[in-house]
């Protein structure tokens, strides 16, 4: 709690710009806004979230509840019959390098670059007899995730309301058979492809479609986001196509401050096809344990200032995203709050 308000009084403190806290969206929301022709914006986003402990359902589930369930790889030599590593913790970090472009009044060209930091540690049991608990094991995963292209074009754009569309293409360029040295419940270390969600990349290619509409009031706005992204190239496997759907709400405390409330509910399908050298007794390697319908609360600030000398403010923003309701598909890790810092500079 003492972090969060540093954080709010931080904000506050920039009280001597001019452009407008509420003419953008929380910072996790991305696309909601154009320029006029020929102005650029650059941003930098970093975002980091943590998963720990275990859902089966969407019920808590623990260590020994998990190593009786069957090994959906127990065909393979010397597999155990039923699961025996389980994840206990995993933090991600994201950082996004973005860029727009207006070429027209109506029309602006966006891109990104996305870069993950991906660390887990699991426990590691003995894989029959009497189960006892071999140690423990860390993995950790790094990578250049992807890159993005959109066209975000204004259907109307009027003083107090405003609609976008934004049409684009996500390419996965990382690795997605990155290794990491693992503790098997035979009590050796061995080498092995990491499971998906460690993967830097699923190297697919897809598809994003989104429409955006903000309405402003005197000293407010409110905004809804509908988004999709869905798979129309992969290789081997792909993670799911993803549904989501953002409600805000946003209020200026003075002309450089503002709060906001979101709203957000997301749907991800299971993992697409297999890569058969993922097989190890964890459930990260079922392809059926990923996906969901997931929903959010976020709280954020925006800030404006100037820092660089421009005819726009900079701006900062932060997020909090905490989950409300986690309807993952079969034994997934279970989320935690996450954190969304972005920097965003137009000229």
């Amino acid at each position: 709690m003492k972090h969060y308000l540093s954080l709010i009084i931080f904000f506050s403190s920039f009280i001597f710009a001019d452009d407008t806290p509420i003419s953008h969206g929380p910072i996790g929301v991305m696309g909601d806004h154009t320029h006029q022709k020929d102005e650029i914006m650059v941003s930098l986003r970093f975002s980091t979230m943590k998963m720990r402990g275990n859902l089966l359902g969407g019920n808590t589930i623990n260590d020994n509840q998990i190593i009786e369930i069957p090994n959906p790889n127990a065909g393979m030599p010397n597999a155990p019959s039923n699961l025996s590593i389980v994840p206990k913790e995993m933090d991600m970090k994201m950082f996004m390098l973005g860029g727009m472009l207006a070429v027209t009044d109506k029309v602006t060209l966006m891109g990104m670059m996305m870069f993950q930091d991906l660390s887990m540690s699991s426990n590691t049991f003995q894989g029959m007899m009497n189960r006892n608990l071999l140690g423990s094991f860390n993995l950790s995963s790094e990578a250049l995730s992807n890159i993005s292209f959109y066209g975000l074009v204004d259907i109307f754009d009027y003083d107090l309301e405003k609609s976008i569309i934004s049409i684009g293409i996500t390419k996965s360029i990382g690795n997605n058979n990155k290794t990491g040295n693992i503790l098997t419940p035979m009590n050796t270390r061995i080498d092995m492809i990491m499971p998906y969600g460690m993967q830097g990349s699923d190297k697919s290619t897809k598809l994003n479609l989104a429409y955006t509409h903000k309405i402003f009031y005197d000293s407010s706005s409110i905004g809804v986001q509908v988004k999709t992204d869905l798979n129309i190239d992969e290789k081997n496997w792909a993670f799911g196509n993803k549904y989501e759907t953002s409600i805000w709400y946003q209020e200026l405390v003075n002309d450089n401050l503002a709060w906001s409330i979101r709203y957000k509910i997301a749907k991800e399908e299971s993992i697409e096809g297999t890569d058969s050298r993922i097989i190890g007794p964890v459930q990260t390697a079922n392809p059926f344990n990923y996906g969901g319908i997931n929903s959010y609360l976020g709280v954020g600030l925006n800030t404006t200032f100037r820092l660089f000398q421009s005819d726009h403010s900079d701006r900062l923003a932060l997020e909090l995203l905490m989950p409300i309701n986690q309807n993952k598909n079969n034994l997934q890790m279970e989320d935690k709050n996450k954190i969304i810092i972005g920097y965003q500079k137009a000229f």
